[in-house]
């Protein structure tokens, strides 16, 4: 088992850390202390503080099973915020969805 991440800071290896390992996947000394470095101010600076790996964004809709367009625009919107205000380039950006659908939503 992969026992070391590269990728993943202290505060988003936690998750999968607890959930799936057991305990046993841990962040790199390199990787462990990374943060995103954003410029001040954003309509999403809450949802992208660095100090909080994993938020929950809340959003209304309703009948939504396996898709959701406004969970898509949410996400469309957070990406082109770090794109375009933060200024973070786009080969360093990834969006995760736990579903296939919720990728082609």
């Amino acid at each position: 088992m992969l026992e070391t991440t590269y990728r993943m800071n202290d505060g988003v290896c936690a998750f999968p850390s607890a959930l799936f390992y057991e305990g046993a996947l841990k962040p790199s000394k390199e990787a462990a202390a990374r943060r995103l470095e954003l410029r001040p101010g954003g309509r999403f600076r809450s949802a992208l503080d660095p100090e909080q790996p994993s938020v929950l964004v809340e959003v209304d809709h309703c009948g939504a099973a396996m898709r959701s367009r406004r969970e898509a625009i949410i996400c469309a919107e957070l990406v082109l915020e770090l794109l375009f205000h933060h200024k973070i380039p786009h080969d360093e950006i990834a969006v995760i969805a736990p579903f296939r659908a919720q990728g082609m939503a």
